[in-house]
């Protein structure tokens, strides 16, 4: 659990009551067993510290925190090494995209979607007006409620009618 001091920093520095925190603290019961499940990990930075947790969102419960200076791939990479020490196999890692590129003891790591809905949205905005990307965003849209091959199949349609529309301009 978060130490006193460091409790003290986080009320001063999200401006909130040592109650408030509390309340939100991540909770880690005690019957937990461990097993096999995905892993979500993710941070949140409080000025010159931040909170790193994995989280099993299959069993909707926090594995792991840990209070970090900053935010950096080898703090990830000790947090699935404390979870596979305590005997938690893990599927998949789900993250915010840092780290996609690393490995992280063989386990697959995917960028979570709403992550991939920030940079889609990022390139294409929320009301696109060209009719290819009016169509990419309703794809892209789909992606958290669909699976692979159905994905790929509309992208698969799409993409060739975005040299259609290209040729004619």
């Amino acid at each position: 659990m978060l130490e006193k001091c460091v409790k003290t920093e986080l009320c001063f520095a999200i401006h909130a009551e040592q109650r408030t925190l509390d309340k939100y603290q991540p909770k880690f019961p005690s019957n937990s067993q461990p097993g096999l499940t995905c892993v979500v990990m993710d941070s949140s930075g409080f000025g010159d510290f931040g909170i790193m947790v994995w989280r099993s969102p299959e069993l909707k419960k926090n594995l792991y925190a840990k209070i970090i200076d900053s935010e950096t791939i080898e703090e990830y990479r000790l947090g699935i090494k404390h979870l596979l020490d305590k005997s938690w196999g893990i599927k998949a890692i789900i993250s915010d995209g840092k780290g996609l590129r690393h490995d992280f003891y063989g386990i697959p790591v995917q960028m979570c979607h709403f992550h991939q809905m920030k940079i889609i949205t990022k390139y294409l905005t929320k009301n696109p007006v060209l009719k290819a990307n009016i169509d990419l965003r309703h794809i892209a849209l789909k992606l958290s409620k669909t699976d692979k091959e159905s994905f790929i199949g509309w992208l698969n349609e799409w993409y060739p009618r975005l040299f259609l529309i290209h040729s004619f301009v």
